[in-house]
Order: C-alpha cells, then sequence, then structure tokens
C-alpha cells in the first residue's frame, strides 16, 4: 500500500471514529433524565385584539371596521344611527357589533318590541331565513334578546340589548358548517360599555 494510500485510510478510520463519538455522545444525552420543556399551546383568544369605540369596548379575532350611516323610515320620518362594526377573520367569519340609535325614541317604548321589529326584519332580508331561537336574555341588566338565524349558507347567533336610546345587537355570523359557539360566547363575555 502506498504512503498516500495509507495516510487516505488512517484518516477515513479516525474520521469515521469522531462521528461515531458524537453520534454516541448524543445518545447519552437522550438518555438522561431531562425533560425537555414543552411549550404551552396560546390559547385561542390570546391572538384576539381590544377594540375600544365611544360607548363600549370588546375583544375580536381582528380589529374591526367602521361605518355609520342615518336613515329615515319612510312611514314616519323618524331618524335612525346606524353604527357598525364588523371584524371579518380570514375563514369568513364575521363579529359584527350594531349600533341602532334612535335619537326621537318615545319614553317607555319596551324594548323587546324594537329588538323584535329588527329580528323581523332580518327574517324577511332572505325567503330561507329561519329563527331558531329567541329567547329573553339580559345584558348589563338591560332587557334583551338571544336569538339564532339559519341562513342558507350562514348561521346568526345574537345577542340584543337596549342601553337609553340605543340598541346594541352583537352578532356573529358564521358559515352554516363552521359554526362556533364558543368564540360567539368569548366575544359577548368581552363586551363592555363605558361610563
Amino acid at each position: 500500500m502506498s504512503k498516500r494510500a495509507l495516510v487516505y485510510t488512517v484518516l477515513g478510520l479516525l474520521l469515521m471514529g469522531v462521528i461515531w463519538a458524537f453520534s454516541q455522545l448524543k445518545s447519552s444525552y437522550e438518555l438522561l433524565p431531562i425533560q425537555a420543556a414543552k411549550k404551552a399551546a396560546p390559547s385561542t383568544y390570546s391572538l384576539w385584539q381590544n377594540y375600544n369605540a365611544e360607548t363600549f369596548s370588546v375583544s375580536v379575532p381582528v380589529l374591526p371596521q367602521n361605518a355609520t350611516d342615518v336613515v329615515k323610515e319612510p312611514n314616519t320620518q323618524a331618524t335612525r344611527i346606524y353604527d357598525l362594526y364588523v371584524s371579518e377573520t380570514p375563514d369568513g367569519t364575521i363579529y359584527m357589533i350594531s349600533v341602532i340609535t334612535f335619537p326621537h325614541l318615545a319614553p317607555g317604548t319596551a324594548p323587546n318590541a324594537l329588538i323584535d321589529s329588527i329580528l323581523d326584519g332580518m327574517v324577511k332580508a332572505q325567503p330561507n331565513n329561519v329563527l331558531s331561537e329567541n329567547t329573553p336574555a339580559s345584558l348589563f341588566g338591560d332587557e334583551g334578546r338571544k336569538f339564532t338565524l339559519q341562513g342558507d349558507e350562514q348561521t346568526f347567533m345574537g345577542q340584543a340589548f337596549m342601553q337609553g336610546k340605543s340598541l346594541f345587537v352583537l352578532t356573529g355570523i358564521y358559515k352554516k358548517d363552521n359554526v362556533q359557539a364558543p368564540d360567539f360566547k368569548y366575544f359577548v363575555d368581552s363586551f363592555a360599555l363605558k361610563p
């Protein structure tokens, strides 16, 4: 064997020996009774963001867009002010806060009558809409309604209540096969009125 071949053979054996030694060190490390730290899975809601409007605060998955419109009712010419806040997730789920203010609301107007008229309008908006839940529910001690509206492709979960001359409607709009009741509950529970 030539000197050159002998040197390459020795270097090759030495390299293989070093590789084997490192592999043994790794194996011995794995045998040590040390538990690798497990990352805690982030809470689904830890990614939600707090949003502060003039009259309320709420947690939403995506910061909402806001639109305001003033509408006169054709029959009475009474004014309604619609203030809408819409948060839409990448999968198409929508969380919406509708604040409908009735500046000329007569004292003693029954809140549930106004809520029922709004729900009636939602049902009539599409021919196949069905109101599958409409139960009394209060929020902050104010009279209101909890509702679920089934459409052809979407499910609307909502909670509505009156505060002064304003009707607050919190809505989660989900694809029919992707209703997220715990997320809607979190959304409603995070809602707070400002003084």
